[in-house]
């Protein structure tokens, strides 16, 4: 795919990292590829937001880099001169992942002041609020939901129809 849509490799990319540290269950591999994206993409602040929040929030992600995290939410955030408001969110999110609050909500009043978009300023006011109420850490995993195996189950209440016989 990468190479048919090379436009979108990074996407695609990162991509490929959020399966591989989440459900894929593949976190030393997962980061590595992460690395290598940071050192093929440094000025793509989109690709570095990206792997920053999916290694902090993913919630199927079981071993969490928080360094990794760390140094690219803030090396996105050079990259947007500080002033850009989805950067200063992903470093809100990476110090209250570290148990900073202090800093996380320095950083998410920061993303607050710089955002513009009224749908994303309702989710930084609610992830300001629980900065400020919330015991900080990274998220914990939550298994993929697995669906039943078996035969399928018909609810009783369903009547059955008899064939008729032609």
């Amino acid at each position: 795919i990468v190479q048919a849509f090379p436009e979108r490799s990074a996407s695609f990319q990162t991509q490929r990292f959020t399966v591989m540290i989440g459900i894929g269950n593949m976190p030393d591999a997962g980061y590595a590829l992460g690395r290598k994206l940071v050192a093929e993409y440094p000025t793509d602040i989109a690709t570095l937001r990206s792997l920053a929040r999916t290694t902090l929030n993913s919630p199927f992600v079981q071993k969490r880099d928080l360094d990794f995290a760390m140094q690219t939410a803030l090396a996105a955030d050079a990259l947007g001169n500080n002033i850009d408001a989805r950067a200063a969110e992903v470093v809100a999110l990476a110090y209250f992942s570290n148990g900073d609050r202090e800093h996380a909500l320095e950083n998410q009043e920061r993303a607050i002041r710089l955002q513009t978009d009224a749908v994303l300023l309702k989710q930084y006011h609610t992830s300001l609020e629980k900065y400020k109420t919330a015991e900080p850490g990274p998220i914990p995993y939550q298994p993929p939901h697995k669906p039943p195996t078996g035969p399928p189950v018909v609810p009783s209440t369903v009547p059955v129809i008899p064939a008729v016989a032609e």
